[in-house]
């Protein structure tokens, strides 16, 4: 049996390996292989349907629909780079990749965390700023500032994981643990991991909280003015343009109502309120997905967070299965906002029933 230097691999040895044909750890190891291939099943198939549906759905605007995007990309490279040979190594019971790529599938786990936190926070305030500031349609109009902060994002959390490999001697900082499957993080000096907590989960929640705040006050006293001045029918003017054209395409795409589609500034039939309260509607729902989202990632996170600090601290023993149940339900915030998006948005169920599997099973499943 193969053994690297410069991983930590101790199920290499002879004794761990037939120390697994005994009833208890026979056990234990089978249900851990199980669910490390259910995850993994789950980030790599969920995520490139979720890439492939959120290009095709009009329904969202292009900066919330890119930054969401972003995140099923970074999820993607998580479940192909970190999950598979997570899978290989838990059935070979030993490393059998280079050095240098636990170190890559190292960078890649805590890059895809780190983009993920970001790009939420960054819907969080493109949210704020179009429901509550005006700026923001503004800013939703200028494509070249979204391609800006997608690029700080990547390079920033890039940066932030590649700099621990630099400043090890041997470039070998992150390291393999037959425990969990995977390469990660040694918190090597201890302070790291609160560098962490405050960058990867301190700050986004701070200023997500801070922005859904803001989002639900203006929907909900705008929630209310609309349907009071929805009786009268005022004439249509100039502030209709408040309302994008690609907007009122996205109302319509919702089948919120039967709105005409706007192109090349077309007159409107509908009355202005009606099209302002559809859309604040739209907004609401959007603000819904993002809030689930948040709390998805925040809950998939903080159990590996705490228990990352209390190791560092060593106040507590933590159980190899507990360590393995933590750092693989960590990763279940890869796939669970593939659910979250096909249970609130019914133009993703749509498009998800067109899929040419989805209807041979639909079909064989209503002969049976």
């Amino acid at each position: 049996m193969l053994c690297l230097d410069g991983v930590n691999v101790t199920s290499c040895s002879s004794s761990n390996v037939t120390s697994l044909t005994s009833g208890t750890d026979l056990e234990v190891y089978v249900i851990k292989v199980i669910i490390a291939l259910l995850i993994t099943f789950l980030i790599n198939v969920l995520n490139i349907v979720n890439l492939i549906i959120l290009r095709r759905m009009v329904s969202i605007n292009n900066t919330v629909k890119n930054l969401m995007i972003s995140m099923s990309v970074s999820d993607l490279l998580l479940g192909i780079f970190v999950c598979l040979p997570g899978i290989i190594s838990a059935l070979l019971h030993f490393w059998p990749f280079a050095s240098i790529f636990c170190q890559i599938t190292g960078f890649i786990n805590g890059m895809s965390i780190g983009v993920s936190s970001w790009c939420m926070t960054c819907i969080s305030i493109e949210r704020y700023l179009v429901v509550v500031r005006p700026l923001g349609l503004q800013y939703r109009q200028r494509s070249w500032i979204l391609r800006l902060i997608l690029a700080l994002i990547w390079t920033t959390n890039s940066a932030t994981f590649v700099l621990p490999m630099l400043v090890n001697e041997e470039w070998t900082y992150y390291k393999y643990d037959d425990v969990t499957f995977m390469c990660g993080f040694e918190w090597d000096p201890y302070w790291m991991i609160y560098v962490a907590l405050l960058v990867y989960q301190l700050c986004p929640a701070v200023v997500s909280s801070i922005c859904s705040v803001g989002i639900i006050h203006s929907l909900r006293i705008n929630l209310r003015v609309a349907p009071s001045t929805s009786r009268e029918t005022p004439p249509l003017e100039s502030s209709l343009d408040t309302l994008r054209n690609s907007d009122i395409m996205e109302v319509q795409s919702e089948g919120l109502a039967n709105v005409k589609t706007i192109r090349h500034n077309a007159p409107i039939i509908q009355p202005r309120n009606i099209l302002v309260e559809l859309k604040l509607k739209k907004e609401a729902k959007v603000t819904k997905v993002l809030m689930l989202t948040q709390t998805a990632f925040f809950i998939c996170t903080m159990p590996y967070v705490i228990t990352s600090m209390v190791q560092v601290t060593q106040s507590i023993v933590i159980t190899s299965f507990n360590m393995f149940i933590i750092s693989w339900f960590l990763n279940c915030n890869s796939f669970i906002n593939v659910f979250i998006y096909s249970l609130t948005y019914q133009e993703f169920r749509t498009i998800f029933k067109t899929f040419k599997l989805v209807q041979q099973i639909r079909n064989v499943l209503r002969r049976n």
